[in-house]
């Protein structure tokens, strides 16, 4: 099979969807790998470094038309499609075995609703990161992922509390910081982090998923009334909660914003998909935060690639397998021998 890696577009996105170690496995195993021109600089690897694994450098046009597969991190933006469905015609090339065109990504479909759209238009199969779940409920890749962001999650509330940053002027040591969805990878994390700098941390989290409810840690059940009491109190908020396939629950809304202080901040690293507060909306890391109510809004929507040495590993650690697994075998094989790739893949 031919593998693509192109160079992410979107914003300050910085991380690549192969390492060069990853392509000389997949070389290895008997198929081909395009890497684009300088895909990997960002992460730290060079042109050079993928050649050496065995790898074609080359440009965007014969990534995404001469490729059976194609590797990437966030959602193919709609210039990467437009561009996919021009050269197909512009640039034929020939068919895969399958006849139709694979994506491994984050394409977080709740929060691109358009991307869905013409995914299915062009019947291109689509392996979301974010869906690849097992059996014990845990999702790997998403799991990998939300660790890095909710460590930039607490620096950025830390950088926009200080008062030259438009915030109230405290250090995380005096905050009261609330997280919405504190039993996921990304909630959890975040909250330990706030704890260890000294934040008075309450968590927030579905009934179902706290057994018993801890509250020893003062993590709370979720609920619209315990919500609006403690956010009137709240210097932080980190919104980690999102649910698979239906993206994240507007659990905060205009009306109770009003009841935050001034110069309180909201981190919402479930932008990606949809985000957890009515006023969220996706911003990026040139321009990353913006007031609604005279609260700030951090909203970008691409957090870890802003750490691309540390998260570019972290994720190819956990996809490797998977993209491996459908080179190897196909798509129709893959899916129908694994049932966490068939589940994964489902759109509905």
């Amino acid at each position: 099979m031919i593998i693509g890696v192109p160079k992410e577009l979107k914003n300050r996105e910085y991380r690549v969807g192969l390492t060069p170690e990853a392509v000389k496995i997949m070389v290895e195993s008997g198929h081909k790998v395009s890497v684009e021109s300088k895909a990997g600089i960002g992460a730290g690897f060079s042109d050079d470094d993928f050649e050496k694994a065995g790898a074609e450098i080359t440009n965007s046009r014969f990534i995404w038309v001469g490729s059976n597969m194609i590797v990437k991190v966030k959602e193919p933006l709609a210039e990467e499609m437009e561009r996919y469905s021009r050269l197909m015609i512009e640039w034929p090339c020939e068919k895969p075995p399958e006849g139709n065109l694979i994506i491994f990504a984050f394409p977080h479909f709740p929060a691109n609703p358009h991307l869905k759209k013409i995914i299915k238009e062009k019947q291109i199969n689509v392996m979301p990161y974010e869906n690849i779940q097992l059996d014990d409920g845990t999702r790997p890749v998403l799991r990998a992922m939300s660790k890095v962001a909710a460590e930039i999650s607490v620096d950025a509330a830390a950088h926009y509390l200080r008062k030259e940053n438009g915030g109230k002027g405290k250090l995380l040591k005096d905050t009261t910081a609330v997280v919405i969805g504190c039993e996921g990878a990304l909630g959890k994390t975040a909250f330990e982090i706030l704890a260890q700098r000294g934040s008075r941390v309450i968590g927030f989290e579905r009934p179902e998923k706290l057994h018993p409810p801890t509250l020893s840690r003062r993590k709370f059940v979720v609920s619209t009334e315990k919500l609006e009491y403690f956010l009137k109190f709240a210097d932080v908020v980190i919104g980690a909660a999102a649910l698979k396939n239906e993206g994240a629950p507007k659990l905060i809304t205009r009306k109770m914003l009003k009841l935050m202080q001034s110069g309180s901040i909201i981190v919402d690293p479930s932008i990606d998909e949809g985000g957890c507060c009515e006023t969220s909306r996706p911003t990026s890391h040139d321009n990353p935060v913006y007031i609604e109510e005279d609260i700030i809004h951090y909203c970008v929507a691409n957090m870890p690639g802003a750490v691309p040495r540390s998260s570019t590993p972290a994720l190819v650690k956990e996809t490797m397998l998977y993209i491996l697994e459908v080179a190897n075998k196909g798509w129709e094989k893959a899916l129908a021998e694994n049932p966490v790739l068939a589940q994964a893949a489902k759109i509905d």
